[in-house]
Parts: C-alpha cells; sequence; structure tokens
C-alpha cells in the first residue's frame, strides 16, 4: 500500500509543471481578403480548409492604425511585419516594436509563442517556416532562430515550398509533440501583382487550400490528423485603400478544429489561443 501511494506522488510531483502538450499546426495565407475567401468558402470551393472546420470566424487587426512609430512619413498599417508579430506574441506594437514593413526592431527576447512552449518544455518540437523572409523571417523573428528546432525562411511565392517543409517536419516529427507555423506568401504577392479582384488572386487562395490539403494527408498518413490542432489563418486582408494594398485592410480569417476557438477574434487573442494548447498563456 506505502508502495503503491508512493509511486503515484513521485508520479504527481514529475508531471506537476509540465506542458499540456499537443500537436498545433498554423497554417497562414498571407494577405487573404475576408470577402474573397467567404464566397470560395460558402460555395465549397475550399474543401481542405472546410475539412478542419466547416465554419469561417472573422479575425481582425485590434486598431485600423496605431500611432505613428517616430519614422518620417511612418505610420502603422495592416501589413506582414506588425500584424505577424502581433499573432505570435500576444501584445500590441507598443511592447513588440513592430509598427510597419519599414518601421520595426528585432522582437524582444522572450515575447513570441515560440520561446514561451520551448522554455515550458524543450522536448516540444518548434519550427518557424515563411515563405517571405524579408518581411517573416530573420528581420523581426531573429531572436528565435537558436531557440526554435527548426527555422526556414526562403523567398518562395508558390506555397508548394512551405508545404514540403511541413510535411518533411509531421513525417520527422510524428511519434513527438510539436508547434508547426506554415507560412505561405502567395495570396498577397498575387494580389499586389495583379489586384485583389483578379483571377490570379483568386487562384492563389485556391492554391493555398490545395497545399494545405498536403499537409493534411501527411497528418492522416501518420495517424495524427484527429489528434492535431489546426488553425488556417491569415494576417491581413487585401483590396483597400486600392485593389493592389492593404494599408487599411485589416479583416481576415481564421478557421480552426480547436472548439475553444468557436468566435470571432482579435489577432492579440491568437498568441493566447495557441499557447493554451501546452498549459500556457501569453
Amino acid at each position: 500500500m506505502l508502495s503503491t501511494l508512493f509511486i503515484c506522488a513521485i508520479l504527481i510531483i514529475t508531471s506537476f509543471g509540465k506542458a499540456n502538450a499537443e500537436k498545433v499546426l498554423v497554417n497562414i495565407w498571407d494577405g487573404t481578403e475576408w470577402e474573397k475567401i467567404d464566397v470560395l468558402f460558402s460555395a465549397g470551393e475550399l474543401p481542405n480548409a472546410e475539412s478542419v472546420d466547416p465554419d469561417l470566424f472573422h479575425l481582425t487587426c485590434n486598431r485600423k492604425r496605431f500611432p505613428g512609430c517616430g519614422c518620417d512619413g511612418c505610420r502603422m498599417r495592416t501589413a506582414t511585419k506588425p500584424q505577424h508579430a502581433t499573432m505570435l506574441t500576444g501584445v500590441l506594437a507598443d511592447v513588440h516594436g513592430v509598427y510597419s514593413n519599414i518601421c520595426y526592431q528585432l522582437i524582444p527576447d522572450g515575447l513570441t509563442v515560440y520561446e514561451k512552449i520551448e522554455n515550458k518544455d524543450g522536448s516540444i518540437k518548434t519550427a518557424h517556416i515563411s515563405s517571405k523572409p524579408k518581411n517573416f523571417g530573420e528581420s523581426t523573428f531573429g531572436n528565435i532562430i537558436e531557440d526554435v528546432d527548426f527555422f526556414w525562411a526562403e523567398d518562395k511565392p508558390a506555397p508548394v515550398a512551405a508545404a514540403n517543409q511541413a510535411r518533411r517536419l509531421i513525417r520527422k516529427w510524428h511519434g513527438e509533440d510539436f508547434f508547426i507555423v506554415c507560412h505561405f506568401t502567395q495570396p498577397d504577392t498575387k494580389g499586389h501583382k495583379h489586384g485583389v479582384d483578379s483571377i490570379k488572386y483568386w487562384q492563389a487562395i485556391l492554391n493555398c487550400d490545395s497545399e494545405l490539403g498536403r499537409i493534411l494527408d501527411r497528418l492522416a498518413e501518420y495517424g495524427i490528423l484527429e489528434e492535431t490542432k489546426i488553425y488556417v489563418l491569415s494576417d491581413h486582408g487585401f483590396g483597400t485603400p486600392k485593389p493592389r494594398g492593404h494599408g487599411n485592410a485589416p479583416n481576415t480569417f481564421i478557421i480552426s478544429n480547436d472548439m475553444n476557438m468557436r468566435r470571432d477574434i482579435y489577432m492579440r487573442e491568437v498568441a493566447g489561443i495557441l499557447l493554451e494548447n501546452f498549459g500556457l498563456y501569453p
């Protein structure tokens, strides 16, 4: 009897403080406008996204404009650098210091979800996969390079390259807990070049869904699809103030199989939602 109690006590002690480890995949479709994805989603044109969650929710910047950052002629806009910084830290620009794509700094040590997960439990594998190195790479997230298990930031507009990296890591890490952020840049690049109403912009969103499908297939191949929390989202919308711009386009989308994520949210809330999977908070 005493030996049984002793064993139970040891198990409780060793488990105390350990992260509630999970498998988490975050797939970002850069520059995806709410109105466009809503049309495609409602028409059944995004079957892989719909397989994650049949409901589409709004993801919105906390403010349409932030105060000036001290740079000449610079003011906060809805753009790749600041939106990602907010989503992956849970704080606004006055704390992380990333006000725009041209007025920014390295995000200070210890703020990102990657670092908090690694600090809580180093056995959880973490990965940052970005196909936009200038705006979602070392310039702002450089402080995490030594912390994460895998950091990849290369200029690869088509989503297949980033998806291949995610598929490779899933094959390698399928038996472990992981946190993988996989970023697709194509909607944003096609929008800037051809405009938000162009066929190529719409096709870019369809391409993202196809590559998401390949990632989901890899999760299913290793029997971990059902146990993986999946979040598909964007950093900003598109088409305002001009068809090829997004300086004031705060409204985009999020879908997830996380049953705790059943509402419209602000970008500042994303970090907390992700961290809750590991027993953490921003």
